[in-house]
């Protein structure tokens, strides 16, 4: 029988700042722990650093570089979606490999706007997975290449496993992408899959968004990792299942596919194993699935009074029931909006008071906050200043201070 629970929203709040390491900051030596919750977008170098600095105390730019350049500890991967995630190193598996594809169907799932040019070509996807692992080291030893040069490179070098009817398909325009053939669209799609498998690592601190470079795994870190096989790939899945209940639970396997970036069907495989340890969660009219030990810590967990700076991309702002987050459509069209860039959340004792957007300029960091109509007025001007000034310093900048803006 399916245990059920109820609870309120401010337990749900409290427990999931808690797992989000947002209830407190830690010591600097927690850097990898805090990391391997659910791991940290990185869309440009360093755009880490508020994440970090609102979890991490005294976290600043050179001991993140430490972290990734000399002790490797943690890494860069190439995620689903296109999204670079900077990942513990000794958890690669269960950020990576968990999320590999098992048939074609699940495959097909993240290739499926080129479904005409994969008919065309009548090749299967997994047999273009195969093949790009054949020739990865051939195109990439020795050499860094940004995304776009790496798919050119193996888009000429997969000609030579093609027959020639398939290499005259492989060489047409592209349905997608102007001035880009129809093989270079295919891998463009693919390359995000074939990085699960752990062949290739994001450089750490070179290049912009559009031009970071990719390097072949073994040769950055001066050694081959552990070989996988099918019982430790499904116990990576296991965790990482795990490991999204444990910060964003209550969930669904619906909103587990959409936060990983994979298909209800994968979702829902990687769900299965894990039903006799969930307990069905209801609060308000809303129910969701948590793991059991975490149902009997809701109503245990505390926040602190601290003002937190959440960057646009910050695992806080990912969750599926944003209900829980913002309450009516003119603030979720504020924060989640499709076009110009996003602002961040300023988070106070838990709960979101306003918005945020950055501005370097020389050695100074600039801050514009954005009254949006919520309780900003009790956060202390003080402690927003010694919040620029503690994420400036992170940076290695000096604090602009703040202006105060109404959206």
């Amino acid at each position: 029988m399916i245990a059920r629970f109820k609870t309120t929203t401010c337990d749900i709040l409290s427990f999931r700042l808690a797992s989000h390491h947002l209830a407190m900051r830690v010591h600097t030596s927690k850097l990898v722990q805090v990391c391997s919750a659910t791991g940290f977008k990185n869309p440009t170098p360093m755009a880490i650093l508020p994440a970090l600095n609102a979890r991490v105390e005294g976290c600043t730019v050179n001991r993140v570089g430490q972290a990734l350049l000399r002790e490797k500890s943690l890494m860069q991967q190439l995620s689903l979606r296109q999204i670079i995630r900077i990942i513990p190193r000794h958890d690669v598996a269960v950020f990576t490999r968990a999320l590999i594809p098992y048939d074609e169907e699940e495959l097909l799932y993240h290739t499926r706007q080129a479904m005409n040019m994969i008919v065309a070509l009548d090749v299967e996807a997994f047999t273009l997975l195969k093949m790009m692992e054949t020739t990865i080291t051939l195109v990439l030893s020795g050499k860094e290449l940004t995304k776009e040069e790496l798919v050119r490179a193996l888009a000429l070098a997969m000609q030579d496993l093609l027959t020639n009817a398939q290499k005259e398909i492989w060489r047409w325009p592209s349905e997608l992408v102007g001035r880009e053939t129809l093989g270079e669209s295919l891998l463009r799609l693919l390359l995000p899959v074939f990085s699960l498998k752990g062949f290739l690592c994001v450089m750490p601190l070179k290049g912009n968004a559009q031009n970071r470079t990719i390097r072949l795994t073994h040769e950055f870190f001066g050694k081959l990792f552990p070989g996988f096989d099918d019982v430790s790939d499904a116990n990576a899945s296991e965790e990482l299942v795990k490991r999204y209940l444990h910060c964003y639970g209550p969930a669904t396997e619906e909103s587990f596919a959409r936060w990983a970036g994979v298909s209800d069907r994968q979702a829902q495989r990687m769900w299965e194993p894990l039903l006799e340890t969930l307990a069905e969660v209801q609060w308000n009219d809303f129910s969701g699935w948590m793991l059991q030990e975490d149902v009997e810590q809701l109503g245990h967990s505390f926040v602190t009074d601290n003002l937190h700076l959440l960057g646009p991309h910050d695992p806080w702002l990912q969750h599926d029931n944003r209900n829980l987050l913002l309450d009516g459509k003119q603030l979720f069209r504020y924060f989640f909006k499709s076009t110009g860039p996003p602002p961040g959340m300023v988070l106070f004792d838990g709960k979101c008071v306003a918005g945020w957007h950055q501005r370097r300029q020389g050695n100074k960091l600039y801050v514009t906050i954005e009254d949006i109509g919520l309780p900003l007025g009790r956060v202390a001007i003080s402690e927003i200043e010694h919040e620029i000034w503690r994420l400036a310093t992170a940076m290695h900048l000096r604090s602009g201070g703040f202006s105060l803006k109404h959206v």
